[in-house]
């Protein structure tokens, strides 16, 4: 199997490519980079200014490649824990630390999509952070 040296032999991340989704690491699907990208989607329904937008750019910049980057480092710890499992049949303590480590970079990822929630809300007004609320809701239905 060894799946594990076969993404370490890609040497990118899957997330770069737009084949897969960092989505699943979060509570909700909805998630950053995505809340940005949605609220980038819909400048016009927004009315955005020319300056909030590029506010929201730059944040876009700032935070993807925490993302990528984080979501990329726990789908390598994942494999590994599958193969210490799977291939070498390590005992369930044996692959705890690797775990530990998924469970920290989650909660990592989980503080940045706070930050950019509250970094989004920073830029938009009251009343486009409503219609960028219900524009969300009424996708998810």
């Amino acid at each position: 199997m060894n799946t594990i040296k076969d993404f370490n032999n890609l040497g990118t991340s899957p997330y770069l490519d737009d084949k897969e989704s960092p989505r699943r690491y979060f509570l909700i699907s909805r998630q950053l980079p995505f809340f940005i990208e949605d609220t980038l989607k819909n400048t016009q329904k927004l009315d955005l200014s020319k300056e909030d937008i590029t506010k929201v750019k730059e944040l876009m910049t700032k935070t993807k490649p925490q993302v990528v980057d984080n979501a990329t480092n726990v789908k390598r710890l994942e494999l590994e824990a599958i193969e210490k499992i799977v291939d070498q049949k390590c005992s369930i303590e044996e692959v705890d630390k690797v775990f530990e480590q998924i469970a920290n970079i989650q909660l990592k990822m989980q503080r940045i999509h706070a930050n950019c929630i509250k970094d989004v809300q920073s830029i938009l007004s009251d009343d486009q952070y409503d219609r960028l609320i219900q524009i969300l809701k009424n996708e998810g239905k």
